[in-house]
């Protein structure tokens, strides 16, 4: 049972990372989950999503799950899998028209999710998306809770010292424009202050060019100098 488990849980992670439009709508699949996230994973206040309800207390009398008998995890016995009906088919069962693509997509995620809370391994799915692909997995550990893979966790541990890096780059151009800004306010020069800073050695050596005093003055990461300042 536990291996039909995992393998449906692989499957319903397939749906949360891929797009299937014509299949299965992905965006309300994942406003779900997110939403079963945020509640803790409880599910006691399952009144809040009135429009899942028909999914689990039946529908125009109809029971809500359907089963089917598969071989359990060693093969020696069998075991009952539960799957959700869908309310929009079970109306059109009962005379209604055939419902639109899009309609289907939403029904259709929304029996996914009612098929992950029904799924006795749910808990290791991941409680966010990877901090890096953006993609939900299946955890390996319990500790597992911010990258879906070694590779992703490698990528994004050097992704945030490259973004660091470069945040203490820019911080020490920001303390040097800063510094010259002040020589050219008390400097005996009518040129403008940010040609003058660029033509300086310590602007050239950091690379303070016009553009880039201008976009830090338009950012408020710079003041701009005024003559006569100290």
């Amino acid at each position: 049972m536990e291996y039909h488990a995992r393998s449906f849980l692989g499957a319903i992670v397939s749906y949360l990372n891929e797009d299937h439009p014509q299949a299965i709508n992905r965006e309300e699949l994942r406003r779900l989950v997110d939403a079963w996230n945020k509640s803790g994973r409880s599910c006691a206040d399952m009144e809040g999503y009135p429009e899942l309800r028909s999914y689990w207390n039946g529908h125009l009398g109809y029971a809500p799950l359907e089963g089917s008998i598969l071989p359990d995890e060693d093969g020696s016995g069998w075991m009952i899998a539960f799957s959700v009906r869908s309310p929009l088919l079970v109306d059109y069962y009962s005379g209604s028209p055939w419902p639109n693509p899009e309609d289907l997509a939403i029904d259709r995620a929304r029996q996914v999710f009612v098929e992950l809370l029904l799924n006795p391994e749910r808990e290791k799915l991941s409680a966010k998306p990877c901090a890096r692909c953006g993609c939900y997995y299946i955890k390996k550990t319990v500790r597992q809770k911010v990258y879906c893979s070694r590779k992703c966790g490698k990528d994004g541990t050097a992704a945030y010292a490259t973004k660091q890096r470069l945040k203490a780059e820019h911080q020490d151009k920001l303390r040097v424009a800063t510094e010259e800004a002040r020589k050219w306010a008390t400097a005996h020069t009518k040129e403008d202050w940010k040609r003058w800073v660029s033509k300086q050695a310590a602007g050239r050596r950091e690379g303070l060019t016009p553009k880039f005093l201008t976009r830090a003055v338009n950012k408020g990461e710079l003041t701009e100098p005024t003559k006569g300042e100290r």
